[in-house]
């Protein structure tokens, strides 16, 4: 009663309704107190509230956000949650399935134009079956009696182990007998007080008058029972292909991030070859450096010089020019300074 009361009150409330003002109530969509059919698509407990197959309420936390959080979360569709539903809802839809064909069996018993021969063939056919499990009973024991008067004991006790195993069948025939006179005479009552055809929903398993009123058939098809089989059907439809496609999309990324892997591999390996050839190079150099011994070394001594000689050569190049240069800006200067001279002194005379 407590879980009962608590639920409904998660729902009218929401789940975190004893959370102080400003508390983080977030809550992670993995946590085991969230419904997980909730997060895959809907709870179950809730298309059916108010209805004949009221379940009551989920006893699981049914929390808005965290729902949220999930659908926009990458592990979507990888934790398992929507497999679990669909098992679920797989469950309640063979359960109406079987409530439609027991419905059916029903309806045949009196719609039929020959109603009494239908109902007589199948409280024959159930007769025939309690007479033979009768027989039987009765021919076990009688085995027993004479296995028990032989002095085999563990015989007759087997024997009348089969015997009790046939005398449960007999009970649960005669219990299927009594139901079906009983759903005879209701039925029978049914269409008579209607005086109509009646048919099954093939959605629902709920009795439906054949040609009945417009609003009455609207009525039905918009009920909440109706709806609710509605929606699992069609779930079951549309959820298999979803999931097929996401596990094609998780093996195309993982055969895409393998071929990635091998890349990265592939060229760490011809990364580590250049290494080694560069090495090896290196060594092969060092190796005929020693053997070349002084002729090497007086070699490189001479290449050496001739660089030093050739860059002194440029360096005497470069101070005559910048010589050469000033002794004209020079000259030019004393050309200029005599002239001034000359001038100065006609001025004077």
């Amino acid at each position: 009663m407590t879980d009962y009361m608590s639920a409904m009150l998660d729902e009218l409330m929401g789940s975190a309704r004893n959370a102080n003002e400003g508390e983080k109530t977030d809550i992670d969509f993995t946590a085991p107190e969230l419904c997980k059919d909730y997060l895959a698509a809907f709870c179950p407990n809730d298309i059916f509230r108010n209805t004949k197959n009221d379940m009551g309420y989920c006893t699981m936390k049914h929390d808005v956000n965290a729902k949220k959080r999930y659908e926009e979360s990458s592990r979507r569709y990888r934790c398992g949650y929507e497999e679990r539903f669909l098992n679920r809802v797989t469950e309640l839809d063979r359960d109406v399935r079987r409530k439609i064909e027991k419905n059916e069996k029903r309806l045949v018993i009196t719609q039929t134009s020959n109603e009494e021969e239908t109902f007589g063939k199948l409280k024959e056919s159930q007769d025939q079956k309690m007479n033979d499990l009768l027989k039987k009973i009765d021919e076990k024991m009688e085995e027993a009696e004479k296995a028990g008067g032989e002095g085999n004991v563990n015989l007759a006790q087997s024997l009348v182990q089969e015997a009790d195993k046939l005398r449960e069948e007999r009970d649960q025939c005669d219990e299927e007998g009594r139901k079906l006179l009983e759903r005879y005479h209701h039925l029978e009552d049914v269409a008579n007080s209607l005086n109509k055809p009646m048919k099954v929903c093939q959605i629902c398993g709920c009795f439906m008058l054949v040609n009945d009123a417009q609003s009455r058939i609207d009525d039905h098809f918009s009920g909440k029972l109706h709806i609710a089989y509605a929606t699992i059907r069609d779930i079951i439809e549309s959820l298999p292909k979803v999931l097929e496609e996401k596990k094609k999309e998780g093996a195309a990324g993982r055969a895409e991030r393998d071929r990635s892997e091998r890349d990265k591999e592939r060229e760490k390996e011809k990364e580590k070859e250049r290494d080694r050839e560069r090495d090896q190079r290196d060594k092969d150099r060092d190796r005929r450096s020693s053997r070349g011994g002084g002729e090497s070394s007086s070699r490189s001594d001479r290449d050496r010089d001739r660089r030093r000689s050739r860059s002194r050569d440029r360096r005497d190049r470069d101070r005559g020019s910048d010589r050469d240069r000033r002794d004209h800006r020079d000259s030019r200067g004393d050309r200029g300074g005599d002239r001034d001279r000359r001038d100065r002194s006609r001025d004077r005379r």
